[in-house]
């Protein structure tokens, strides 16, 4: 793909992705004000957990479509996952299980640091959405005459 159809590719994916945020902002408006009338906030809790993953998930797809195009063995980077992943995935899901798991304000010490800031669950949502999708990488296969070589 040459420069120019790659930046407008990229250009069309960005518009893309813009799109999808406002809808989903817009989404999650209306399922506020519905919980607010109904005294309902289990799904708005659900979807501010869920939404920045996806959101992640959609800004990674770019690179694991490149991974794909390569040719050799999937790989799954652990170290990365457990180090970033289960951390921001920690910070995504505690807004609901704070609410939702009995006796949870006991179990989570860092609480109240938490509950004050909503910018902290959509970061770890996409933090965690993109890592998933970029902690599979290909690594190329050694050939069998290589390998007898060294």
């Amino acid at each position: 793909m040459n420069k120019s159809k790659r930046f407008f590719a990229l250009l069309a994916y960005t518009i893309f992705i813009i799109f999808i945020f406002i809808q989903g902002e817009s989404y999650g408006s209306a399922l506020r004000q519905r919980a607010i009338a109904e005294f309902n906030m289990l799904p708005v809790m659900v979807y501010i957990s869920l939404f920045p993953i996806f959101m992640g998930l959609l800004i990674a797809v770019p690179y694991f479509i490149h991974e794909m195009r390569k040719k050799g063995k999937w790989k799954f980077d652990w170290i990365k996952f457990i180090a970033i992943g289960i951390p921001s995935l920690y910070l995504t899901l505690f807004y609901p299980f704070y609410y939702v798991v009995p006796f949870s304000h006991y179990i989570y010490p860092i609480r109240f640091g938490l509950l004050n800031s909503q910018i902290l669950f959509s970061l770890g949502g996409l933090v965690f959405g993109y890592l998933v999708l970029t902690s599979f990488y290909r690594v190329k296969e050694i050939s069998d005459a290589f390998k007898s070589q060294v």
